[in-house]
């Protein structure tokens, strides 16, 4: 049986790899997969139900940020070429043990991060025989990247240029066209997978702790306090912003609001303090149950997405309404005109927060 490594770096992202291994071929690996991100432990225990539903080892959380070296004499060069291996194995001290065992890998599968540079000398070190690679997520700001010139010769990996012109990259229908900026897409459908997840209990717990009422809007939060030049409060008034938007204008509305998987603690309590009637915060142990895992439901209670510029809810793009909120107030020029071009992209509505 072929050996395959996942290396995921999110929830719908695993979904994404699960679904392109079994497009590529109908048969079983002896799989396993290891997120790749900042640790949370609602990450983690939605990779270990989905391994024991889908039948793959999971190796754990690990956080890789290491930068990429130029290297700037031949004789350095020739060191880092001949020792590559043994180099990056004590230069790489958050790799786990454990993955060490999976240099040489038939088969590893991994997102395409436009922003991310770390996963091609990682890569250099695993080394796969086979490098699987399926989309990450929008677009939303791309530059050529090139990593060929004679100083990064010790880095062997398709990632070192992008777009990537040797190999497709796995994609579901909502991102095919963000994907063309950076390589070859080819289609695949997530339903199957979706369906197997669909039957974690962490998704039935979900499904019954907040989906027996009709929900009319969900918010689907973003940690932009931690990557957008943006403090905590104008983060957070942004988003008390939406719902207050939501509930002057629709006395009847029923408000969910899914953190993202990386969200502070911290945020959902402080909208849980609003303490209001008409909006359900989704625990802290649920925030990384994927949304289109439960697709169906809201398809069928025509549910309303709002949201800046999340991927999340592009799934729903051709059945239900999505809005992106812009803030002059609280969001800087940057973030607000990347929202607007999401908007625009993918035929969204966009509305401007008065706030």
């Amino acid at each position: 049986m072929e050996k395959a490594l996942i290396i995921s770096t999110g929830t719908s992202q695993l979904i994404y790899q699960l679904s392109a291994l079994t497009t590529i071929h109908n048969k079983n690996y002896k799989l396993s997969v290891v997120y790749l991100g900042v640790n949370r432990k609602s990450i983690d225990e939605f990779y270990k139900e989905t391994s024991k539903k889908i039948g793959f080892k999971y190796l754990g959380q690990f956080n890789f940020n290491k930068p990429i070296s130029k290297v700037n004499s031949v004789t350095r060069l020739l060191y880092y070429i001949r020792f590559r291996r043994s180099y990056l194995k004590t230069k790489l001290s958050s790799l786990p043990d454990n993955l060490i065992t999976y240099v040489g890998c038939s088969n590893i599968i991994i997102p395409v991060r436009v922003k991310v540079h770390s996963d091609i000398l990682l890569l250099s070190l695993l080394k796969p025989k086979n490098l699987i690679l399926v989309a990450d997520g929008v677009v939303d700001k791309f530059e050529e990247r090139d990593y060929s010139g004679y100083a990064y010769n010790y880095l062997d990996s398709t990632l070192k240029a992008l777009p990537i012109k040797n190999k497709p990259i796995y994609t579901p229908l909502h991102l095919i066209n963000d994907i063309k900026k950076i390589g070859m897409p080819k289609q695949i459908k997530i339903e199957s997978t979706l369906s197997k997840i669909y039957q974690l209990n962490l998704v039935k717990n979900f499904k019954k702790q907040y989906l027996t009422n009709q929900i009319t809007h969900v918010i689907l939060s973003q940690h932009y306090h931690l990557h957008e030049n943006i403090s905590f409060d104008d983060d957070m008034d942004y988003f008390k912003g939406m719902i207050d938007l939501i509930l002057n204008n629709d006395d009847k509305s029923l408000i969910l609001f899914k953190a993202h998987p990386r969200d502070l603690t911290k945020k959902i309590k402080e909208i849980e303090m609003l303490n209001l009637k008409r909006i359900i915060v989704v625990d802290d142990q649920y925030k990384s149950v994927p949304i289109e895992v439960c697709y169906k439901e809201f398809i069928k209670m025509k549910t309303t997405f709002f949201t800046g510029n999340s991927s999340a809810p592009l799934y729903f793009k051709n059945t239900n309404p999505i809005y992106c909120i812009t803030s002059e107030v609280l969001l800087p020029e940057t973030l607000n005109n990347s929202i607007k071009d999401f908007a625009k992209r993918f035929n969204l509505r966009q509305l401007e927060l008065n706030k």
